[in-house]
């Protein structure tokens, strides 16, 4: 239980942005992460297909449990507890069920496996990644880097000050104990 990082609540509002739009059109679409790198692969037609059956397709992702997925035929799986959302299609039924069910913003990568686990999402998970996420090296991402940096150096700086705060609250009330006993004497 650490202190959700700003790039994460950033992170979860564009997708949150994007679950939205799903709505407002009221249809599939496919959302890629600013440092996705589409693969030979890819196959949008095989994708608008497969959204009429399922309405959530990782077109990438990270498998926490391999020994828990499910195969349903030789392209795609039925995932156990995916990470990482560089690309997926989403229908408006999975968008509705991601929109009503957070109480607050987590990391976007555990939220929708959260709700996979639940079972309140059909997920599907394409066997053959059709893009990729961006090496960090390469992205430079101002997100993931440096922001990250100063996060990490924000709250060490304001748990430091919380540290403070408490043990000068802990003295306070020290010295107020021992006041009152001086005073009853």
């Amino acid at each position: 239980n650490r202190q959700t990082l700003k790039s994460e609540v950033a992170c979860f509002l564009s997708h949150k942005k994007a679950w939205e739009e799903c709505l407002r059109l009221y249809e599939p679409v496919i959302i890629l992460e600013d440092d996705a790198v589409i693969n030979e692969t890819w196959d949008e037609k095989y994708y608008e297909e497969l959204i009429d059956e399922y309405d959530f397709i990782y077109l990438q992702r990270n498998e926490n449990e391999p020994d828990k997925v499910v195969s349903i035929d030789d392209r795609i799986e039925k995932p156990s507890y995916p990470y990482n959302l560089t690309g997926y299609v989403i229908g408006p039924t999975t968008a509705t069920q991601l929109l009503h069910n957070y109480k607050k913003i987590i990391p976007v990568d555990e939220y929708v496996p959260s709700l996979i686990k639940k079972e309140r999402i059909d997920a599907v998970a394409l066997k053959v990644d059709a893009c990729n996420q961006l090496s960090r090296d390469i992205s430079k991402s101002d997100i993931e880097n440096n922001s990250t940096k100063r996060e990490a150096e924000y709250i060490k700086r304001d748990t430091a000050n919380r540290d403070i705060s408490a043990k000068k609250e802990i003295a306070d009330k020290q010295v107020k104990a021992k006041s009152k006993d001086a005073n009853k004497s």
